[in-house]
């Protein structure tokens, strides 16, 4: 449609303004809507995610495994069952709520080289149980393939999938002194002029 005024010929005018305006208003519409869509699609997962820790409590319940005590120059402590050695020796704990099972686990002096040693067997420890692991070189059983440095390093704990769940780093280690928690599971270390491998953590 064309239209004259004064003397100049306007094509088109009439009908464009409301063609833009319903555009506008359609774009409008379109991206409400798509901010509707993804509010629903979050909404709907915030109470599917909801829902499952209710109806499902072990998707996040679970054993919480530590490094709980350990002694880099056990001269006179304890000895091993199998070998009669005193070896060096670490402690996990269990301070969680459910029993877990270790195989797969990793135990290491190397946090750059989480498979250095890992548990291969079928070991359930249960909540506030304790496993004992010598640090002897022998790489059997329950005994790693190296040693703990009493010139200080560090030690840490993998899951199978190689998730770090717990590490310690410590300096010089004294004959007969174990390091560990002040108490079982507890996030303070100390030092045990009597040292409690497969015991409670207790500094009173």
């Amino acid at each position: 449609m064309a239209s004259r005024a004064g003397g100049l010929t306007i094509v088109g005018s009439a009908e464009r303004r409301p063609a833009q305006s319903f555009l506008t208003g359609t774009r409008r519409i379109a991206r409400v809507g798509c901010f509707l869509s993804c509010r629903a699609a979050f909404l709907f997962f915030l109470v599917g995610f909801l829902f499952c820790l209710v109806a499902f409590p072990w998707m996040t319940a679970g054993g919480q495994v530590v490094i709980n005590e350990f002694s880099a120059s056990n001269a006179f402590t304890i000895a091993d069952p199998d070998y009669g050695d005193y070896a060096d020796w670490l402690e996990l704990y269990n301070a969680g709520e459910e029993a877990v099972n270790l195989n797969g686990y990793c135990v290491t002096d190397n946090m750059d080289s989480p498979l250095k040693w890992q548990i291969r067997t079928d070991t359930v420890i249960r909540p506030g149980g304790y496993l004992i692991i010598w640090a002897d070189d022998k790489n059997t059983g329950f005994h790693t393939s190296y040693r703990i440095s009493a010139d200080g390093e560090e030690l840490a704990l993998f899951s199978p999938a190689l998730e770090l769940l717990d590490s310690v780093s410590f300096s010089t280690q004294v004959a007969d002194v174990s390091f560990g928690r002040a108490g079982d599971g507890e996030a303070h270390w100390v030092y045990f002029t009597e040292p409690t491998p497969g015991r409670t953590n207790n500094t009173k």
